[in-house]
């Protein structure tokens, strides 16, 4: 029987637009093995983008509805193939994780290895985001909030 209800509906997916504002996002072939849904990419060369990278910044990897799950059982997976053709979003509001408590207005880095997202100043193997802030929505300690990017 339920006993609570819920003032707050459950938060987004990672990946996911948050709402209907201008939006760019262009398609890329993935280059790196081990690609993560809401991780930074960087351009390889015209129309590659490989996770992380020290390279030209893309965007993020976004849209997880659209890529096909070829793990054999079924588990949920964020994790996307080599060579598939993903969308990286380099303009929008999307749903993030920054792995740790970020506040609103709070500048955005990802690892260089990884492409894996945080909150501050970038420090060693890690660069900035251009343009990307803490949007609308704080991280508490799961990291999960609303990125505001504009590139």
């Amino acid at each position: 029987m339920q006993t609570v209800i819920e003032r707050k509906l459950a938060f987004g997916v990672v990946g996911e637009f948050i709402d209907g504002t201008v939006k760019k996002v262009d398609t890329y072939l993935l280059n790196s093995d081990d690609n993560v849904i809401g991780t930074a990419f960087t351009r390889v060369s015209e129309g590659l983008a490989t996770k992380g990278g020290t390279g030209l910044f893309v965007g993020l990897l976004v849209l997880p509805k659209q890529y096909v799950n070829y793990s054999s059982s079924l588990e949920s997976t964020n994790s996307i193939l080599k060579g598939t053709q993903a969308s990286i979003c380099k303009t929008g509001r999307v749903v993030a994780n920054v792995n740790g408590v970020a506040a609103v207005g709070d500048t955005v880095f990802f690892d260089n290895t990884t492409g894996v997202l945080g909150a501050g100043t970038a420090g060693a193997g890690q660069t900035q985001v251009p343009n990307c802030t803490v949007f609308y929505y704080a991280a508490e300690a799961n990291g999960l909030c609303v990125l505001e990017l504009f590139n």
